[in-house]
């Protein structure tokens, strides 16, 4: 370690810490998705844990407080809620997360003194400001590059989400709430140094800045992030008047800073469809729900940090999936229980009361900026009973930041630097030792980025060979393991590349990291299926069932399984079972064009309800029920418009009819709306034509068939007779 450093020694590596926390907030805040990718929290965890260890090493001082050790403990708690987690690796990256924002509130506290609290305030509004602009910016323009860059990257799920936002802010960020909730961070700070500063220009200047992140703020069109606005404001009046600081020169501007969000609120409120805003807070009531139930079910230590998601399909209510309860508080409780939640609440209102004490701490000339920043910390914690920035790095590393300067004490601000001590050296060393695993994590989670990218590209054996690399620097990344056994079981399907039994094995390695996700279960059912394993890809396509009863399309896998076995009544009963999903979902009087304006992903539950339609008609068609095939099957139409494999269903009824020439137009459809030669398609094609006399179409038909499969029997035996 270096010598204890003098006064001006300590203010300079204090000022190089400030600049890189500052450094690393931007950086999480204008990444996509604002930091809630893997790679991305990797990173931050190293970054902030390197800059912890070179604050521990270059003899800086290190405080602490109340607020200190309430995080520290919530920390602790947990890191025991993984020992009860269902998705154990999920949960110790969570943790990791939290032992970067407590670093973070640590080096932020200690940086009171010598005005570096001033410029910190000067700093976070300057990134606040760049972040709403650019948001602004792209709003205006219609700018969809951040939904281009996530597709790119292989979150496809993520754009997909985003691209429902047209009409809204929402910056670098995965959506327009966690950007206004970056956003309503930085008002109070505008406004407390506004209400500090003396010099005209400085006041002018951060009046624009507050213009830009309030007109942010509105065109995120985010209802949690106005209210939270609207409880700063009043924090701020609050403060105002218990410190004695309303006198003439600021009387007029303090008592109308609550009727700015008033007045904010109020007009913007006219901007949102009455009916949308009645479906969102029905659809946040039902994530509330889930997660009193997820409470109740482990009500001490909780299901695991970071498994919200994964575990409540289990006990999902209606329609509404989401990976976040839309109300930190409950989330906390049902991912770390009652411990967690109570030493949540504990964190905030420490912050708080040693935020409070240390308002007059700098004298006149810094309460207003404390007090600015203590609205924030209001604010941050209101917003989060109806969303979700704690779990969204990009903001959470701000308000932790931000959080940390406002425990800070000037009168106890460092003046010269530590000596080095042994506990100095353990914690050095305690801090390397965990950044080495999250550095393998980092490398590994990036090259899964990557190869996810590949493989959106059709670069199917680039893609592989990269995620190997992946699973090489992190063996425990479930998602990349669970793609790499997807992509296999793909290239057999499409190109009958060699299945083998290490693409069976790495899908149970994916169940077995994160046994309660329901799609891993019924990936793994279909390579069971594969490998001709009945029995096993039977009882995985159930558990997929029972672990997420409310999603259509897992149903219909299992009766496509069933129906595939000649299992025709077990099949009818899981599609019927499907297909009653639909008034949920709200399947009643929708068409296909309603479809495709509302649900672009052919992944829908509606559109898989008409998959559990067309799954009934093909069962009655087997059976020879063609009148209630036929019903099932228009059903479906009204769902899922003139799919290939609906038209192949609608010729099977025609033929059943003896109508051979309008079973060879239906075929006809299909086959020309396929990309490339369907055995079974082209073979029904074929025979249908042939029924009808039409011996040279359907000779053709059978010549692309045997082209494309040479080894199809069935084929050239009948060329063989049309000859």
């Amino acid at each position: 370690m270096l010598k204890p450093a003098t006064k001006f020694g300590l203010h300079a590596r204090l000022s190089v810490v400030l600049i890189l926390l500052i450094g690393i907030i931007t950086a999480v805040a204008i990444l996509p998705g604002g930091g809630i990718f893997r790679d991305t929290q990797a990173a931050l965890v190293v970054g902030v844990f390197l800059l912890f260890v070179a604050v521990a090493s270059t003899g800086i001082p290190i405080r602490y407080n109340q607020a200190h050790l309430a995080m520290a403990g919530f920390a602790i708690i947990s890191l025991a809620a993984v020992s009860t987690s269902v998705w154990r690796i999920a949960s110790l990256q969570e943790v990791a997360l939290l032992g970067a924002f407590l670093a973070t509130m640590f080096l932020a506290s200690n940086l009171a003194g010598e005005d570096r609290l001033r410029l910190a305030g000067f700093f976070l509004v300057i990134v606040g400001t760049t972040v709403a602009a650019a948001g602004l910016y792209r709003y205006f323009i219609g700018d969809a590059g951040q939904v281009e860059s996530l597709i790119a990257m292989g979150h496809v799920e993520q754009a997909r989400q985003l691209a429902t936002m047209t009409g809204r802010a929402f910056g670098n960020f995965s959506s327009a709430n966690s950007f206004a909730g970056f956003t309503a961070l930085f008002i109070p700070i505008c406004a407390g140094l506004i209400l500090q500063e003396k010099d005209i220009r400085i006041k002018i200047s951060l009046a624009a800045a507050l213009a830009i992140n309030l007109a942010a703020l509105y065109f995120s069109f985010s209802k949690g992030a106005y209210l939270a606005t609207g409880v700063a404001a009043g924090v701020m009046l609050f403060g105002a008047v218990a410190l004695g600081r309303l006198n003439r020169r600021w009387l007029g501007l303090i008592i109308a800073a609550p009727a700015v969000p008033a007045i904010y609120i109020f007009w913007a409120f006219f901007n949102f469809s009455f009916v949308a805003l009645a479906s969102n807070i029905v659809g946040r009531v039902e994530l509330w729900q889930v997660a009193l139930r997820l409470w109740a079910s482990a009500p001490i230590l909780g299901v695991g940090p970071g498994a919200f998601g994964t575990q409540m399909t289990q006990y999902q209510i209606g329609p509404v999936f989401s990976q976040y309860a839309h109300n930190t508080y409950l989330q906390v409780a049902a991912e770390s229980g009652t411990l967690g939640l109570l030493a949540m609440v504990a964190v905030i209102a420490l912050v708080l009361v040693v935020a409070w004490r240390r308002l007059g701490a700098g004298g006149e000339a810094e309460s207003w900026l404390r007090l600015g920043l203590i609205a924030g910390v209001a604010s941050f914690a209101a917003h989060n009973i109806v969303d979700f920035t704690w779990y969204v790095p990009g903001v959470a590393l701000a308000f932790w930041f931000l959080a940390g300067l406002a425990v800070s004490d000037h009168e106890k601000a460092p003046s010269e630097g530590a000596h080095p001590t042994l506990s100095r050296y353990l914690l050095v060393g305690a801090m390397v030792v965990m950044i080495l695993p999250m550095v393998a994590v980092f490398a590994g989670t990036s090259m899964a980025v990557n190869a996810k990218s590949l493989s959106n590209q059709g670069v199917a054996e680039q893609a592989d060979e990269t995620y190997e690399r992946a699973l090489a620097f992190f063996p425990f990344n479930d998602e990349a393991i669970d793609e790499l056994a997807r992509s296999r079981y793909e290239n057999y399907k499409k190109y009958k590349v060699q299945a083998n039994n290490n693409q069976l094995e790495l899908q149970g390695r994916a169940v077995a990291l994160r046994p309660t996700w329901p799609f891993y279960h019924s990936r793994l059912a279909d390579n069971l299926a594969l490998f001709g394993k009945k029995v096993g890809a039977e009882k995985e396509y159930r558990k997929a069932v029972e672990l997420y009863p409310n999603d259509p399309s897992l149903r219909v896998k299992l009766g496509g399984f069933l129906l595939d076995n000649g299992r025709h009544r077990d099949a009818l009963k899981v599609y019927r079972a499907a297909a009653a999903l639909g008034p949920m979902y709200g399947a009643k009087g929708k068409t296909a064009a309603d479809i495709e304006v509302a649900r672009a992903d052919a992944r829908g539950p509606l559109r898989s309800i008409g998959f559990a339609y067309m799954g009934m008609a093909r069962v009655h068609v087997a059976q020879s029920r063609l009148a209630q095939g036929k019903r099932e099957l228009d059903r479906a139409e009204n769902l899922l418009g003139k799919s290939p494999g609906l038209l192949f269903v609608r010729g099977q009824i025609f033929e059943g009819e003896g109508r051979h020439s309008l079973a060879a137009g239906a075929y006809q459809e299909a086959v020309d709306a396929l990309a490339n030669v369907d055995p079974q398609f082209s073979f029904a094609l074929a025979s249908a034509l042939a029924k009808t006399g039409q011996a040279k179409p359907a000779r053709l038909e059978l010549g692309r068939l045997i082209d494309a499969d040479p080894g199809h029997l069935d084929a050239k035996r009948l060329l063989k007779r049309l000859e």
